[in-house]
Order: structure tokens, then sequence, then C-alpha cells
């Protein structure tokens, strides 16, 4: 009896009546949430948004794509959309109002819709309905919303930084959609650790691709691929020397790195800058040892780090003409970043991040201010696979101690991530760890990526 008991749970679920109207709502609440969004298409159209109507028709067929995020996403906008039909209604019920004209009958017709538009995204995240699906990451859904909430708020108050609206004005809503997509399939990719490190690599080698493309299509073919219209020299070091130099703003420049430290840490130097993937890449093609970096290297890097600061202001203070001055940044960075791809594979370990860039010293003091950070708990067996796998010498393998690490050259990859069996290594957020730390992470890096990678160039 006792064996029976231990089995009867093993045994497949009973199928009752409910689970029947469980799958009939499933499949109607596309129905209902793309009627939603055919008759937002309608009223924006009406109205002389063609992007908004566009993307209301692309949201409508995209709810038939068996994707969890999607539909969670969908139902989002659905609330948004539903406030926009209450803003509507409002102003007509005024209108009318105040041309002595009847109200009523417009009041009922609006008010349906808004209900409609409400109970079709109530519908989406009914448990009928997620039953149906597989459960995703909600992570997911809110990168895509905030990425496309953020740039249709932006694309209403400044639509000039939207490069879309710039080449096709009227246009930039549906680069925010473009963008929310691309954010929702961005964390995706990030989120499955097994193949996390490869799609790190190149969503940040198209990052990189597209600042380079957009940045000569800005010097030789119109200006208006640049933000400002002055092109921004991709030499990381002027980010803190420019401003010294001028000893005035802009500092765009500046507060965007601080503010991406924040949110990211020094995940910025793993996924959003736009020379490190190339010493990335070299290093790659290099042996690994587990050894971590030259002790010298952090030293040099310090001694650059001083230099970057001190330099622009003794050329000010001489007078230098900024021509010369930015000749001289563009000649240093040539000169030095072709020698530290060819010392990055030879090495196995990225050269110029570790040794050189000024910047990255910076971000790895500045993201001590960030949440994020790597952890190795009691779990770990010293089996060295972390060490051998890390490029950046967070992760040591050390004589006689084992493992060390990782420290404060940890740049946030999660390269070491899928290679520990034991489970000793793990996201933390102000020390707090668990599955939330680790998704927080990946949906602050989604959304960065997407913004730095559809917005426009300076």
């Amino acid at each position: 009896m006792d064996q029976l008991t231990r089995e009867a749970p093993l045994s497949p679920p009973v199928s009752r009546p409910e689970s029947r109207s469980g799958c009939w709502c499933g499949r109607m609440a596309p129905v209902g949430a793309s009627l939603a969004f055919l008759l937002g298409a309608a009223h924006f159209f009406r109205s002389g948004q063609q992007a908004l109507s566009l993307c209301c028709l692309v949201w409508a067929g995209l709810l038939w794509r068996p994707a969890a995020w999607l539909r969670r996403s969908a139902a989002c906008l659905l609330l948004a959309l539903a406030v926009e039909w209450g803003g509507v209604t409002l102003f007509l019920i005024r209108l009318r109002r105040h041309l002595g004209q009847d109200w009523l009958r417009l009041a009922c017709i609006l008010g349906a819709v808004l209900l409609l538009t409400v109970l079709a995204a109530l519908a989406l995240r009914c448990r009928a309905c997620r039953g149906r699906e597989q459960e995703g990451p909600r992570a997911q859904a809110a990168a895509c919303v905030l990425v496309t909430v953020l740039l249709l708020l932006l694309d209403g108050r400044q639509p000039d930084l939207l490069l879309l609206h710039r080449l096709w004005p009227g246009w930039g809503a549906l680069e925010a959609l473009l963008a929310g997509l691309w954010a929702g399939l961005v964390y995706g990719w990030l989120a499955d650790r097994k193949r996390a490190p490869v799609w790190r690599r190149r969503i940040w080698l198209l990052f990189s691709c597209v600042f380079f493309a957009q940045l000569l299509a800005g010097l030789f073919l119109h200006s208006l691929f640049l933000l400002q219209g002055v092109p921004h020299l991709p030499v990381p070091g002027l980010v803190l020397s420019g401003p010294l130099y001028r000893g005035e703003g802009p500092f765009f420049m500046p507060l965007l790195f601080a503010v991406s430290l924040v949110l990211a840490g020094s995940a910025w130097c793993s996924h959003l800058c736009y020379l490190g993937v190339w010493d990335a890449l070299a290093a790659d093609a290099g042996p690994r040892t587990g050894r971590g970096l030259p002790r010298v290297w952090r030293t040099t890097r310090l001694i650059l780090l001083i230099l970057s600061l001190l330099l622009p202001l003794g050329l000010r203070l001489a007078g230098l003409p900024w021509p010369w001055a930015l000749v001289l940044a563009l000649a240093l960075g040539l000169a030095v970043l072709p020698c530290a791809l060819w010392l990055s594979r030879r090495l196995g370990l990225p050269v110029y991040c570790c040794a050189i860039c000024p910047l990255g010293m910076a971000g790895n003091v500045l993201a001590r201010l960030s949440p994020w950070r790597l952890r190795r708990n009691r779990h770990c067996r010293q089996c060295g696979a972390c060490a051998r796998i890390c490029r950046y010498g967070a992760l040591r393998l050390e004589d006689g101690t084992g493992v060390t690490g990782p420290d404060w050259r940890c740049v946030l990859c999660r390269d070491c991530l899928p290679v520990c069996r034991h489970g000793a290594l793990e996201v933390s957020c102000c020390g707090w760890t668990g599955p939330w730390a680790e998704q927080g992470l990946i949906l602050s890096l989604s959304v960065l990526h997407t913004l730095f990678l559809f917005l426009g160039r300076v």
C-alpha cells in the first residue's frame, strides 16, 4: 500500500471539464487582442499617425506567434492603448459639450472600444491563456515594453534623436516598435546560459559594426547620421580627456558613460564598448592558461588613466589648437590599437582592454557604484574551469590556493557561468542572489544595448 501511495502522484493528470474552456479561452484571447489592435490602427490612421497605425497592425499579427513574452508585451501595450482611447473619449466629449452637440452616443461607442481593449489585455494574461503557452521570463517582456515606451515618449518630445525620424519624418514610432522587439530578442539570447557567450559576441559585434558604419556615413554621406552634426572620434579615452581639454561642455558622453556604469556595472566593457569586441575576438584566437594577467598590466593601465586626465589639461594650458589635439589623439589610437590586437592574439588575453584602455580602468573602479556583482559560493570545487574560460583575469588559478576571485577586474561577461558544473558562480544585486538578480542584469543590458543601437550616434 505504501508503494502504491508513493507512485500515485506520477500518474497522468485527470482531464477536467474546465480544461476545454481554458483551451477555448486561450484560442480566443488573440482574436480579441487583434481586433483591439486593428481598431487602434484605424484610429491612428484617421488621425494622420501612419507609423503608429502600422505598429498596431504588426502587433495584431505578432499575437499569433507562440511566444509568451510577445503576449505579455502585447497586454501591456493594449493597456497603453486603452489610456489613449480614454484620453480621446474625454476630449471629444468635452468638445461636443462645448459645441452643444449630442455626446452620449459617442461616449457609448468609444467606451465600448475602451472596454474591449482592456478586456483583451486581461484575456492575454488570464490563467487559461498562460496555461497553453510555454512559460518565459517576465523580464523579456519588460525589456520589449520598456524600450518601446521610452522611444515612443522620445518620439513625442524630441523626435530628432531617432534616426528613422531624421530620415523619414513622422516614422519614429516604427523605430520604437522595431527596437522593442529587438530588446526582447536580445534578452532571450542572453538569458540562454549555454548559448549566451556566443550570442553576446554576435550582439556586441553587431553594435560595433553599426556604430562605425553610421560614423562613416555621417562623415562621408550626410551629417544627419550624426546626432549633433559633429563627429565623435572613436577613441574611448576621449570620453574623459575631451571635456578636460575643452574646459567646458558638452558633457553628454561622460554623463552617458556614468549612467551606463550605474545601470550595467562593469558589463559596459563586455557588452557596450565599440572597440572592446575586436580585442575580445583577437584574444579568443589565443591560448587559454587561466593564470590571469601580469601584475604590471594593472600598473600600466593606471598610469595611462592618470596621463589621459593630466595630458589634456597640459595641452589646454599650452594653448595647443584643438585640430592638432584631435589629430594627436587619433594618431595615438591608430598606432596603439593594431599592436594591442596582435598581442591579444598571441597571448590569448585582451591586451587593449586590460593593459591600455583608460576608460576601462575608470569603468572597473566606478562600477563599484553599481549593484551588480559576480560571486563564488560554497559549492566551488576548485576545478578551475571558470579560471580557464576567463579572459580578463578576474578568476585565476594560483599555485597552492586553487581558484581565486572574481575580483574588481570582472566585466560581468558571464562566460564562466555555463562552464561551472557545480553552480558555484552566481550574479548578485546589492548582495542578494537569486535568478531575479541575473534577470535584472540581463534586462538592463538588453535595454542599454538596444537604445545605443537604435539611437543616433554622436
